[in-house]
C-alpha cells in the first residue's frame, strides 16, 4: 500500500529566505519553522510577485528577514493579498475578520467587497471597489491602515 504523506519522504533544503535547514514535501514545497516563510519553485521563479500561499514576495520576505522583522504583510501587502486571493482574512482583538469579492472583477478592477466579522453583524461593510476599500475600511472606528500593527495572522482564506 502507498503512503500518501508527502512529508515523510521529506527533500533536505535551505529556505529560501532564512537559509537556514528546512525539510519539505516531494514536491519541494513547505513552511520554514524558523522562519514561516513558505518554500516553493514558483517563487523563486518570479520573486516579485505574491505566490500561493505567502502572504508577501519572496523578494519583500528576504527584506523583511534581513532586516530582522517577522515575515508578516503590511496593508498594502494586505490589500495586494485581496487581489490576488478574492478572499483573505486576519484576526484583531481575538476576533477573525475577513474581506472577499462579491462582484468580482470589473474592467481590471475588483469590485463588489464585503468586509467584517460575521460573528459581529454591526461591523459589516461594503465597498464598489478595491480602491475604495483600502482608503475607507476601519475597525474601531479607526481607519484599518492606521491600526494595521495590532492586525495578526493575516492570510488568504
Amino acid at each position: 500500500m502507498k503512503n500518501n504523506n508527502m512529508y515523510k519522504q521529506g527533500v533536505f533544503a535551505k529556505c529560501q529566505v532564512c537559509k537556514k535547514d528546512v525539510i519539505l514535501d516531494e514536491t519541494k514545497h513547505g513552511e520554514c519553522t524558523h522562519c514561516g516563510w513558505f518554500n516553493n519553485g514558483f517563487a523563486a521563479e518570479i520573486p516579485q510577485t505574491l505566490v500561493f500561499p505567502g502572504v508577501v514576495s519572496l523578494n519583500k520576505a528576504i527584506a523583511l528577514h534581513e532586516a530582522g522583522l517577522p515575515v508578516v504583510p503590511s496593508f498594502d501587502d494586505f490589500v495586494v493579498m485581496l487581489k490576488h486571493y478574492s478572499e483573505v482574512e486576519f484576526m484583531y482583538k481575538g476576533i477573525w475578520y475577513s474581506a472577499g469579492f462579491c462582484h468580482g472583477l470589473t474592467g481590471g478592477k475588483a469590485t463588489g467587497i464585503e468586509f467584517g466579522a460575521s460573528e459581529i453583524p454591526e461591523s459589516m461593510q461594503e465597498f464598489d471597489t478595491i480602491e475604495e476599500f483600502a482608503a475607507n475600511v476601519k475597525l474601531d472606528g479607526y481607519l484599518l491602515k492606521d491600526i494595521w500593527h495590532n492586525v495578526e495572522n493575516a492570510k488568504y482564506m
